[in-house]
């Protein structure tokens, strides 16, 4: 940098600071937003802050122009939803009985939980609160509440701070956020994406059913989708910088002993996941539609992580012949997924 540009940009620097604002542009969906500078020691704002389920990093623009013409309130663009920062309240719907609830809030801090519990009254369903034996908090976004035996019910999580404290803005009203379960196969059909191009893979899914775990073996599993399959017809997909290689299978007849599900020896609400691979595979995603799972229903901007299923408390559910999985898990995406062929 020579001499007479570092002056220029000492001087751009002063002229911001001197205004009390800072412009910062994000790497990902490039747009910018000015934000008040902190005059009393170093500012960091890493993760995007100006688009919602961006995963774009900031980046401080020094020039007098942009401070001046960059709004503090970014103009909207179609197809693209603010962040907004906020306290919210999580409803968590535990599906199946069990001891032990796993609650994914994203709330990014220690939130108060309270806890209902399902039982029958005068032959109808009905919510009772009930003290769990204990919370823990596993990390700022999850938390476990444990009892004396299984339940199903409900549990609502208040946030005691707000979301993203390095550059607050003013709090909005509560808003209530749900989790309930989603679909994840038709006919028993899921489809997958895997960064392994191999023409075939086998993979094990370990199922937590009764007091028993069943591994189900799933063989010669090719780079091809089922008619049942909203992605019939496409083989590969690109997100995040990388190819995938699009399949699917189906969880009660393809299995090398689809017996275990004639005989129900999989019981409705068996917990499962994906507990190997044939090979060493980063990343594998879990690819999603709507009923009626035509190729009109493919979902292209949410997937389910396989890496992300706790093998302890997983998240996907066997439920009267399909695959489901609790909507916390479910991981919205920018930009979205794109068909290759």
């Amino acid at each position: 940098m020579s001499f007479r540009t570092d002056i220029l940009s000492q001087q751009a620097r002063k002229q911001i600071n001197s205004k009390g604002d800072a412009v910062y542009q994000c790497d990902t969906c490039s747009r910018k937003i000015r934000v008040p500078a902190n005059k009393q020691s170093f500012e960091v704002i890493q993760r995007c802050i100006i688009t919602n389920n961006c995963f774009g990093k900031l980046h401080k623009v020094l020039t007098k122009s942009e401070s001046n013409s960059v709004s503090a309130i970014p103009p909207a663009v179609n197809g693209l939803t603010d962040w907004t920062q906020r306290r919210v309240f999580y409803s968590h719907t535990q599906p199946v009985e069990n001891n032990v609830w796993t609650i994914v809030h994203n709330l990014a801090n220690s939130p108060s939980v309270q806890t209902f519990i399902t039982v029958i009254v005068d032959g109808e369903d009905e919510l009772v609160e009930i003290l769990p034996n204990s919370v823990k908090v596993i990390d700022l976004n999850t938390v476990t509440v444990t009892f004396d035996r299984p339940y199903k019910g409900m549990a609502q999580c208040l946030a005691t701070s707000s979301i993203n404290r390095v550059n607050e803005r003013s709090i909005q009203p509560a808003t209530v956020t749900t989790s309930d379960t989603f679909v994840l196969t038709n006919n028993g059909e899921i489809t997958i994406a895997t960064d392994d191009s191999a023409p075939l893979i086998n993979l094990t899914l370990s199922f937590q059913t009764g007091d028993n775990n069943v591994d189900l073996d799933y063989l010669a599993i090719g780079v091809q989708t089922n008619l049942n399959s909203p992605w019939t017809g496409v083989s590969r997909i690109y997100h995040s910088g990388k190819l995938f290689s699009v399949r699917s299978f189906n969880i009660r007849t393809d299995s090398t002993t689809p017996e275990v599900f004639a005989t129900n020896a999989i019981l409705n609400g068996s917990r499962f996941h994906f507990s190997s691979f044939s090979s060493v595979v980063s990343r594998n995603l879990i690819l999603l539609g709507t009923s009626p799972f035509a190729p009109i229903d493919r979902i292209y901007n949410r997937y389910v992580d396989i890496a992300s299923v706790s093998p302890t408390q997983p998240q996907l559910f066997y439920t009267n012949g399909e695959a489901q999985t609790a909507s916390s898990i479910i991981k919205s995406v920018y930009p979205q997924i794109f068909i290759v062929d």
